[in-house]
């Protein structure tokens, strides 16, 4: 009879706090930005949402594709785009300008590696316009979000050119202050 009293006692305060759980990791801030998409079957998914990038490449080396992007910080307040993924079908393709001031239209160099098979990688380098329109996000953690478009050109050591252009949105680096 005990057993049976001790197990209604908390049976509710436990289960209440069993279904409160799966909740706990809800609201702002939770660890991953999500964003909420309709389906065909009139559904709404939530989707991690993250960088958002269009490639072109024409030439000597021919690519037009959604590709997934990274950016990141280098000394003297330069910035990298770099689109695609080494080891994949993708040519990855790195924008770098210098040094980031403000909003606006700046040189940049660019590096793109391609490995089509189990054979030798191949690369071009080259130049482009890269134009940024940038906004600072998050609470504490604060970060600058770039968006941006590029054109350029490319040619390879061992001959061959072409043009790329390309653009993203919501690529977030730390330390850049605008």
């Amino acid at each position: 009879m005990t057993s049976l009293i001790v197990c209604r006692r908390f049976s509710f305060p436990v289960l209440s706090l069993l279904l409160l759980l799966p909740l706990a990791g809800c609201g702002q801030g939770a660890g991953r930005d999500t964003t909420t998409t309709a389906t065909g079957s009139g559904h709404a998914n939530a989707r991690p949402k993250g960088p958002q990038a269009h490639l072109t490449l024409a030439g000597a080396l021919t690519f037009d594709a959604d590709v997934p992007m990274t950016c990141d910080t280098f000394p003297e307040k330069g910035l990298v785009f770099i689109f695609g993924q080494a080891g994949t079908k993708t040519p990855q393709t790195e924008v770098r300008i210098g040094s980031f001031a403000a909003d606006g239209e700046y040189p940049a160099n660019v590096a793109i590696h391609d490995q089509p098979g189990a054979g030798d990688v191949r690369s071009w380098t080259g130049t482009a316009q890269i134009k940024l329109d940038s906004h600072v996000i998050g609470g504490l953690r604060k970060r600058t979000a770039f968006n941006g478009t590029f054109t350029g050109t490319y040619q390879g050591n061992t001959g061959g050119t072409g043009t790329l252009n390309g653009r993203f949105q919501g690529c977030a680096v730390r330390g850049v202050s605008r």
